[in-house]
């Protein structure tokens, strides 16, 4: 892995820094973490999501299909909502807000009721992703 983020070639600081899927395919995502935390601005926000890898259709040990989720060979790390939250947490950021994203249909025909339940009882079950909102 080369790290892209050089202060030299990128001014800094940054008032936001947005990081989608990206840090599950790093050999070391902690490092660019650093990088993000470094580079933002005091009261600076990151958007960072990663995959949900224990949402339903793992636990269930579902086939793999495309757009669900499911095992992705590129991914070096594996993360689940709690997971995620003590490695952002671990790296200097203070969570402000955690939004999981809902898998892909068919489960979207799920009463509401069924979903707000499920979040109670297991956050992040049917959740593909959880996206965050952090600060340094």
């Amino acid at each position: 892995d080369r790290l892209l983020f050089d202060d030299e070639k990128v001014p800094v600081p940054w008032d936001a820094i947005t990081c989608l899927e990206v840090l599950e395919h790093l050999e070391r995502p902690a490092e660019v973490l650093a990088m993000i935390r470094a580079a933002l601005k005091p009261g600076g926000v990151a958007i960072i999501s990663l995959p949900n890898e224990d949402h339903l259709l793992r636990r269930l040990g579902l086939p793999r299909r495309p757009g669900l989720g499911l095992p992705d060979p590129s991914h070096r790390h594996q993360f689940d909502a709690l997971d995620a939250r003590g490695f952002l947490e671990a790296a200097g950021f203070r969570l402000e807000r955690q939004v999981h994203v809902p898998l892909a249909p068919p489960w979207g025909f799920l009463p509401d009721g069924l979903r707000r339940a499920s979040a109670l009882v297991a956050p992040g079950a049917l959740s593909i992703a959880t996206v965050f909102e952090c600060r340094p």
